[in-house]
This record gives C-alpha cells, sequence and structure tokens, in this order.
C-alpha cells in the first residue's frame, strides 16, 4: 500500500508500531545491523518513497511533529544516496540537530522507482 502523504503513513504505520514497541529505537526492534524489508510507502513531492526496517523511530516522529508544527512545512531534503544511484530523503539540519544523536542520519527513506508505482 501506498499512503498519500508522509503524514497519512506515519499516522498508519508507525504510530500504531510505535505503541505496540515503546522501547525499541529501531522499526525492526533490532539494535544495529542493516534491514532493507521495506515497512511501508507514500507519495512526497510526486514521487514514491520506501521505509526500510532499519530506520529509527526518533527521526521519523520529528519530521511528523515538524510538519505538525509548522502548517506542513516540509521537514525533508532530497538527496542523492551515497552510491548515486536513486535519491533518498534527510532532515533539514534544522530538524536533524535536535535528534538525541544528531551525527547520525538513521532515516533510510528512498526514492521507489517510476516503473514500480506507475
Amino acid at each position: 500500500m501506498i499512503h498519500e502523504d508522509f503524514v497519512t503513513f506515519i499516522e498508519a504505520v508507525i504510530l500504531p508500531m510505535r505503541r505496540l514497541n515503546p522501547n525499541h529505537a529501531r522499526l525492526d526492534g533490532n539494535s544495529s545491523g542493516g534491514n532493507r524489508e521495506i515497512k511501508g510507502m507514500f507519495r512526497h513531492h510526486g514521487k514514491v518513497w520506501k521505509v526500510h526496517a532499519d530506520t529509527h523511530y526518533e527521526p521519523l516522529i520529528l519530521a511528523y511533529n515538524f510538519i505538525k508544527d509548522n502548517k506542513n512545512e516540509d521537514p525533508f531534503l532530497q538527496n542523492a544516496t551515497g552510491t548515486g544511484i536513486g535519491n533518498c530523503l534527510v532532515l533539514k539540519s534544522i530538524i536533524q540537530q535536535s535528534s538525541s544523536k544528531p551525527r547520525f542520519k538513521y532515516l533510510y527513506i528512498y526514492e521507489v522507482s517510476s516503473a514500480l508505482h506507475t
């Protein structure tokens, strides 16, 4: 399922998961290691984005709260991935700096190829 926007995705998927697992730092409940399982997808600026299971709750909740507190202002910047293949979303620096570990991204949101969602 592709959610219509980030807020809908957070409210339908992430907040219920967080209530069930309040002590987990990551969506998958693990403390380390990569996990490319897709926990959900949403539309943002005409593209579809997938959220990997090794994403931490904190940056997602920070982005969600920023949208709610700032009248739908975009909390994200779109960047090229480290490999240069594709795009990812990162938090704006003002939001990233408010996290408990601002040096670390912990947010793994990647653009879905348009061929997969047309």
